[in-house]
């Protein structure tokens, strides 16, 4: 548990410390550069793609989602895969505090939030199978049900298609051509946040596999 405390701590330090470099620099960059590769090859489990509309309704719940994946104390591979994976991707996506990162097809961090939110509804998906937690997934499913009810129109967009892998991950900023110290800065951030989420998830389950 102290293990746990101090990584959420420091991890806290890190997001206050880069937030307000990324509220400066990280809007002129998305506009100036496009979609970076994923960083590795597809391996790894498939993470089905998601709707451009489906991310919203998704990202209204993605923390529940998480905080309930997180509380599990019997996991499986899978589960722990998907998990980590959400979590990382988020942190390169710097938390979805991006403007327009889901809505704007043209963000530069559009495709980072596809990533984590398709596997943050698998996540959820996976969760609905465990018994101790299938009751709180069922509720979490209904509210996005009802979003969708509430707004039944298809959205699709250029990355709808896209499929993801837990062994790749999706960085939106490169830093070699993204506008000098400060976005590297900011790359490094989400980094370092990706590594706290992994040792964290280590710590946690044991080791991970991509």
């Amino acid at each position: 548990m102290k293990t746990r405390n101090k990584a959420t701590a420091t991890s806290h330090v890190i997001r206050a410390c880069f937030l307000g470099i990324m509220l400066i620099v990280v809007p002129g960059i998305a506009r100036a550069h496009g979609i970076v590769a994923s960083t590795g090859e597809a391996v790894g489990l498939e993470i089905p793609a998601i709707s451009h509309s489906d991310m919203e309704f998704v990202s209204r719940h993605h923390s529940a989602i998480i905080a309930l994946a997180e509380r599990q104390t019997e996991t499986d591979e899978r589960l722990r895969r998907l998990l980590n994976y959400a979590q990382i991707q988020y942190a390169y996506c710097l938390w979805g505090l991006v403007p327009g990162s889901i809505s704007n097809e043209e963000s530069a961090f559009n495709p980072c939030s596809h990533a984590y939110l398709a596997a943050t509804w698998a996540l959820l998906q996976h969760l609905e199978t465990k018994p101790a937690a299938q009751a709180s997934a069922a509720m979490i499913r209904q509210s996005i049900e009802a979003d969708r009810t509430a707004n039944p129109l298809l959205v699709m967009c250029q990355n709808s298609a896209e499929t993801f892998h837990t062994g790749s991950f999706i960085v939106p900023v490169k830093p070699s051509v993204a506008g000098g110290w400060l976005s590297i800065l900011v790359l490094a951030g989400a980094l370092g946040m990706a590594g706290i989420r992994r040792l964290m998830a280590r710590s946690w389950n044991g080791p991970l596999t991509p």
